[in-house]
């Protein structure tokens, strides 16, 4: 459908390799395409994370986190000043917890922070043992945090 030519550019002082539809004469154009030197293609895999992180529980986490987060937004404000708004009831519905019957999002919170410790324990105990830790030493960190966790809960309540 289109004819594909091949483009040298600058872009920050670099000269790159584009290609770009031939009847789309504007080289400002394809210059905003660019972002690193590196060639990308289609099949090209998703880069790697450098540090060995389990990406997908990242950002699990991530989400748990926003949804802790989005409490503060106060959804349902909004949705009484909007009734006829079934966007903002939704995010209502998902912000607060669900009297005797059902659940929310908010509801899952939780139980998605047990699930996350459990995932990522293993992971946590051979990185660990990779550097060194003994068992006890290990425990002596764990208990460490708890009391830290304990002291902040009482202290910000």
């Amino acid at each position: 459908m289109f004819e594909e030519k091949a483009a040298r550019v600058k872009l920050r002082g670099r000269e790159c390799l584009g290609v770009t539809p031939a009847n789309f004469a504007s080289s400002r154009a394809l210059a905003r395409v660019f972002v690193s030197d590196n060639p990308v293609t289609a099949n090209a895999p998703p880069p790697k994370t450098p540090s060995g992180r389990l990406t997908s529980l990242d950002a699990y986490r991530g989400f748990v986190m926003f949804l802790m987060m989005a409490e503060v937004l106060r959804c349902c404000r909004v949705a009484s000043a909007l009734p006829e708004s079934g966007f903002w009831k939704l995010l209502c519905h998902h912000q607060s917890h669900v009297e005797w019957i059902g659940c929310s999002l908010h509801d899952l919170i939780q139980p998605s922070f047990s699930f996350l410790v459990g995932v990522a324990l293993p992971f946590s105990i051979a990185s660990r043992r990779a550097r060194g830790q003994s068992d006890p030493q290990m425990t002596l960190h764990a208990c460490g945090r708890a009391l830290v966790l304990i002291l902040l809960g009482v202290l910000l309540r």
